[in-house]
């Protein structure tokens, strides 16, 4: 039987579990252990397939669908991804939906490497209306001739085989040339609507340190509550995936109104000591309290972040990648994503990027049920 590939990772993370009080799960769950590795899964038979059976998030009519890309060897046969019937055994039973009108699509992988550690998006020829809680199943096959000379290799998880719990997923598996091999939870799969994606699409992962003499010196994320304009809601500091700084350093926590340009501390935590919160790890979740609550409007941009105070600090947090800023829309807040500058200056903004640091809110008056989107483990259930 054909063996799943391994990229290896410098990245060794156990799997973790933590509660939160805010929005839900902003960033997705460990799992890589002491493995820390990207799988993936060449399709070079006629029989080869992957599989994803997933449970819908939401009521909604489905015409997207998303999905991992490593590489591709020779030129790239043609492929078909859609949705199939679940059968008995929590697989798809073979037989595309739609009849006539499949629901589903044809696509070819490029004779180049544009493709390559990517999340791909296809639409399909013809949607899909599903259900909440119910169980669906998507399938790739190859309909050309695949070998050992013109195939494709898929990418199946990240490269610290982490997932967002939004994607909902129940059974993943591939299947190499009659032998079903069952991959697990973690993997790169989504679908959407014309409006709206669902799913696990962060393509890679890293772990970032700095100090107060590096560039940039400060990190965290840019943000909107997306509840309606007018409502506001009570930050009360920040939650995140790091490492607190090397021993006798000193670092801060701060939340920000206004522009990149034109930024305004609104709140922060009073210096932070290494040696009173400890967790040096990347492993390590936590909370740092701002010295007062701070009042934030909906619709509004601010920015959460961890500015380093000491010198060869290592203050550090967890960062996804994501091929498509459109692909963070699969997080609970939605309008979140990297920012990051050097000595009080200009904040840069990075749209594809997410880092491990989201707002602990109070409340959220009156709008708490239309910002939506409260995950199934919450914040850091856990990691980036």
């Amino acid at each position: 039987m054909k063996k799943i590939l391994f990229i290896l990772s410098t990245l060794l993370f156990p799997s973790i579990a933590l509660a939160q009080n805010s929005l839900g799960d902003l960033f997705s769950t460990y799992k890589g252990g002491n493995g820390g590795s990207a799988q993936t899964f060449t399709i070079d038979q006629t029989t080869d397939n992957i599989q994803y059976t997933f449970v819908a998030a939401e009521t909604a009519t489905i015409t997207r669908l998303f999905f991992g890309y490593e590489s591709k060897t020779g030129v790239p046969v043609a492929h078909k991804i859609g949705f199939q019937g679940v059968g008995t055994d929590g697989r798809c039973d073979g037989t595309f939906t739609g009849g006539g009108s499949e629901n589903s699509v044809s696509f070819t992988p490029p004779n180049d490497t544009t493709w390559n550690s990517s999340v791909r998006e296809v639409t399909l020829s013809n949607s899909l209306a599903v259900t909440q809680g119910s169980y669906y199943c998507v399938r790739i096959i190859p309909t050309g001739t695949p070998d050992g000379s013109n195939n494709s290799n898929f990418r199946l998880t990240n490269n610290n085989d982490t997932v967002n719990d939004d994607a909902s997923m129940r059974k993943f598996t591939v299947n190499s040339g009659g032998a079903v091999t069952e991959v697990g939870n973690d993997v790169i799969f989504g679908y959407g609507s014309s409006t709206r994606i669902w799913g696990s699409l962060a393509v890679s992962y890293n772990s970032d340190t700095w100090s107060s003499d590096s560039s940039p010196d400060e990190q965290g994320n840019v943000f909107t509550v997306n509840c309606p304009t007018g409502q506001t809601a009570t930050v009360r500091g920040v939650h995140v995936r790091g490492r607190s700084a090397d021993a006798a350093k000193t670092f801060k926590a701060h939340l920000y109104s206004g522009t990149a340009a034109a930024s305004v501390e609104i709140a922060a935590t009073a210096t932070i000591d290494s040696d009173t919160v400890g967790g040096s790890p990347f492993i390590a979740g936590k909370r740092y309290f701002f010295t007062t609550n701070a009042a934030i409007s909906c619709g509004v941009e601010y920015r959460v972040t961890l500015e380093a105070l000491s010198t060869s600090s290592n203050l550090g947090l967890l960062r996804n990648v994501f091929t498509s800023a459109t692909h963070l829309d699969t997080y609970p807040l939605r309008t979140m994503y990297r920012t990051h500058r050097v000595n009080a200056g200009t904040f840069t903004n990075v749209t594809t990027e997410l880092m491990a640091i989201q707002p602990i809110f109070g409340e959220i008056g009156s709008a708490v049920a239309s910002v939506g989107r409260t995950q199934q483990s919450n914040l850091l259930s856990g990691g980036l």
